[in-house]
């Protein structure tokens, strides 16, 4: 998961933010975070949903099908704001890799992670597996894979479904989510923009 703040006081906001925001209140900062919320929500599930369309690396070289992670990703993202920042939240441990290598470990008691190396066992987990197998064969540990039989294969012959290997790193990929630059200005665009609302109520009062 992917979880970071932008507020009034931090270095996205232009000069004449910061000042103005000193003299506010609680509820008036948490007013200008909320109207950063939801542009900068728009621009994180745009990019996502882009993503989603260009990045099928694993799956092409398998002969699989997409699993829909980046599009899922963007339809549950969501971002909110209160008086100390806006924070958007982007769901999935892939999008921690914007911000930092991450190396993933598997949970215990398991000792070893499960990655697919066939098309047949891309999305879906060992644990999954039985359940959508159809006709192959259960899952088998040789060596150090998960193997299963297949239809018109020879007796004792397996086909490797997925590789065990005590751990993986994946290196930092700041183009899992928009930049700085664009995160900033959103942000700044839907302040401007409670702020130019303010504004506007203010003379039709006058």
């Amino acid at each position: 998961m992917a979880r970071w703040h932008i507020g009034i006081g931090s270095d996205e906001c232009a000069p004449a933010m910061l000042l103005a925001g000193r003299a506010l209140s609680p509820a008036a900062r948490a007013a200008l975070h909320r109207g950063a919320a939801q542009p900068l929500l728009g621009l994180v599930r745009r990019h996502l949903a882009a993503l989603a369309q260009s990045r099928h690396a694993t799956a092409e070289r398998l002969g699989a099908a997409p699993t829909g992670a980046l599009g899922d990703a963007a339809r549950r993202s969501h971002a909110d704001g209160d008086a100390d920042s806006v924070t958007v939240t982007v769901p999935g441990p892939m999008f921690a890799r914007a911000f930092r290598d991450v190396r993933i470990l598997p949970r215990a008691p398991r000792k070893a992670l499960a990655i697919p190396i066939h098309r047949w066992a891309y999305g879906v987990s060992p644990r999954e597996w039985e359940a959508r197998r159809g006709s192959r064969g259960p899952l088998v540990r040789i060596g150090r894979t998960l193997a299963a039989k297949v239809g018109g294969q020879k007796r004792g012959a397996f086909t490797p479904m997925y590789a065990l290997v005590p751990s993986v790193m994946q290196r930092q990929d700041r183009s899992l989510l928009p930049s700085d630059s664009e995160l900033a200005a959103a942000a700044r665009e839907g302040m401007a923009a409670v702020i130019r609302a303010a504004i506007g109520r203010a003379r039709k009062g006058a």
